[in-house]
């Protein structure tokens, strides 16, 4: 076999196993880009259905919230919310003012005559930052809180832990209590109204 044949050969083989190759992977290819379209696709229906879900959920809780919010205060949750502060509380990372009570039931704001409300919710995004816009009223008093939740980084995310909301809660808080009188009982409990009343806003 002269050197032209052999070089032919090899060319040819070469070229084929080429042609093989890139058909075999441009097909497997369509087959991985057909896949995760297809995973797209059923990850966004899922995605819908829990937070429609989620969504009913929270529907159910707003009138509560609005009603009376106070009920979260003995809740699971609400002492769960609360763990990192008592821990910085303990540690001492939070200054006097910023401290709080480690059992929300003991707080004041548990003891008087009338409702905590929290309603006009709205979510907003403003500065790269999703944050809930929301109203509090206790009896005579009523102002307008925000709350971050997540900032946007780049392609990462980055959640505000309870810490930082409480701050930025207490950042905000205008009080103007002097209507709010006290019954007897609540003012005879100087230990509760030190701990708690001093200090914390809610």
């Amino acid at each position: 076999m002269s050197d032209f044949q052999t070089i032919h050969q090899i060319l040819f083989a070469y070229q084929r196993l080429t042609n093989q190759y890139e058909e075999t992977l441009d097909r497997d290819l369509e087959t991985l880009y057909e896949q995760i379209v297809t995973d797209v696709i059923n990850l966004r229906r899922h995605e819908e259905l829990w937070l429609a879900a989620r969504s009913n959920w929270v529907k159910k809780l707003r009138p509560f919230l609005e009603s009376d919010a106070r009920c979260l205060l003995s809740t699971n949750q609400f002492s769960t919310y609360l763990e990192p502060l008592l821990f910085l509380n303990q540690s001492g990372s939070l200054s006097p003012n910023q401290r709080i009570a480690a059992t929300p039931s003991a707080w004041v704001l548990g003891q008087v005559d009338f409702p905590l409300s929290l309603s006009e919710y709205q979510a907003i995004y403003e500065n790269d930052i999703y944050s809930y816009l929301l109203t509090a009223k206790l009896n005579s008093w009523q102002q307008q809180f925000k709350i971050s939740v997540v900032s946007l980084q780049g392609n990462s995310n980055e959640f505000f832990d309870a810490n930082e909301q409480w701050q930025e809660a207490l950042n905000q808080l205008q009080p103007n209590f002097k209507d709010l009188c006290l019954s007897a009982e609540v003012l005879k409990d100087s230990s509760t109204y030190k701990e708690w009343g001093q200090n914390v806003v809610f």
